[in-house]
């Protein structure tokens, strides 16, 4: 029982300090950039070709995770990269520099927190503890470390960026090393296992929908730069990021509990109304203090999806690929998303502005609620019963 406890620990530990080295990448580093010289569209450019090669790396990373049979080792060598790679991309000031950095950058710090992720997901069926309950930690650290890098980077200046980071490195990996693995799936993974999973159409049908329903997350990417324009300062942005955060956690632990009792396509259906709700409110909002308040509303958009879209790929997905099958749920729903998103986003904000981006979002995310809706009706009226497979049973 006292090992339970003390993995169980490091587990929240682990999430909590990573959510909060999420702060600093997210909201921070467009900010970082911009203060380097850097205009939004070529930030944009920046984050959208680097945040390709990160969905590339990430099938790569999570395929040797589930062929060698370790989370742990894949992720101190991936943070212990990002040390040293950072170190250039931080400290660079041309573009193509700082570009050529950024790719690598992104290569090991993109998998890392599906791989933390399902690290979780394997822990709490022997720690006999909810995935949701291990997951709000990383929305309590992501609020409460942007509660105070607001203001200490107002204080110190947005350049001193990359000294934080570089000690929350350290830290995750000090953390990460007290975890014990135990793999539960013994079964080899070969190439032709994954090549199976996008032959079932409901499940690369659910991966479509996602991927249009998280364009807008992508296009999001720009929100700090929009809180400025408007008039924000770093603490200011920071209490919004901390309010975005906060708003996750109750129901990580409610939602956490109950999920598994409802079907996901018709929660999704709401989850893009209420995500139509947010960008279109978010668009005609001037004020940035209300825009700051307005972050709440991550509690009923990006937490439920999050929460849905996971369990949805856990039930369809079999063990021994579950580090892959949630990496693909992370490249649809993340990967894929932030190389438009930022790309789209940079040139959509610079040449239109925020009011028409979030406009947009809104738009995509009404179009999503419709799909969904006819999947959902399609389901109940047509589907017909299938034989359950190893893969969707």
């Amino acid at each position: 029982m006292k090992e339970i406890k003390k993995q169980i620990f490091s587990l929240k530990l682990l999430f909590f300090v990573f959510g909060g080295t999420n702060v600093l990448i997210g909201p921070f580093l467009p900010l970082y950039f911009i203060h380097q010289g850097f205009s939004p569209l070529d930030v944009g450019f920046i984050l959208g070709i680097a945040s390709l090669f990160g969905v590339i790396g990430q099938p790569i990373w999570a395929f040797l995770s589930d062929r060698f049979k370790t989370i742990k080792k894949i992720l101190l060598i991936l943070f212990l990269s990002c040390l040293i790679i950072s170190t250039g991309m931080f400290i660079s000031k041309t573009l193509p520099v700082v570009l050529i950095f950024s790719i690598l950058f992104y290569l090991v710090w993109s998998p890392s927190g599906v791989l933390i992720d399902s690290m979780a997901v394997w822990k709490v069926n022997t720690l006999k503890t909810k995935y949701g309950h291990i997951r709000l930690w990383s929305s309590i650290g992501f609020a409460g470390i942007a509660l105070l890098a607001g203001p200490l980077l107002e204080f110190t200046g947005i350049n001193k960026l990359n000294l934080i980071y570089w000690s929350f490195l350290i830290i995750i990996m000090v953390t990460i090393l007290p975890i014990q693995e135990q793999w539960e799936s013994t079964e080899a993974v070969e190439l032709q296992d994954i090549v199976m999973l996008f032959k079932n159409k409901e499940f690369t049908w659910f991966l479509v929908l996602l991927f249009i329903l998280s364009i807008p997350n992508g296009l999001n990417s720009m929100f700090s730069i929009h809180m400025k324009e408007l008039g924000a300062g770093e603490q200011l942005i920071g209490f919004a990021t901390t309010i975005l955060a906060a708003s996750e956690v109750p129901v990580f632990y409610f939602l956490g509990k109950h999920i598994e009792k409802y079907k996901e396509i018709p929660l999704l259906s709401i989850v893009c109304i209420l995500y139509t709700l947010r960008w279109t409110s978010t668009a005609l909002i001037t004020s940035p203090v209300i825009l700051t308040f307005l972050q709440v509303s991550q509690s009923v958009t990006f937490a439920p999806l999050w929460l849905i879209a996971l369990q949805a790929v856990v039930r369809m997905v079999p063990d021994h690929l579950r580090s892959t099958g949630q990496t693909v749920l992370a490249i649809t729903s993340f990967g894929i998303v932030s190389i438009f998103g930022n790309m789209a986003g940079g040139w959509l904000f610079q040449t239109y502005g925020g009011r028409f981006m979030y406009l947009t979002m809104g738009c995509i995310t009404a179009f999503a609620a419709l799909l969904f809706f006819i999947t959902f009706l399609w389901q109940k009226n047509y589907k017909t019963s299938t034989k359950p497979n190893r893969y969707f049973s």
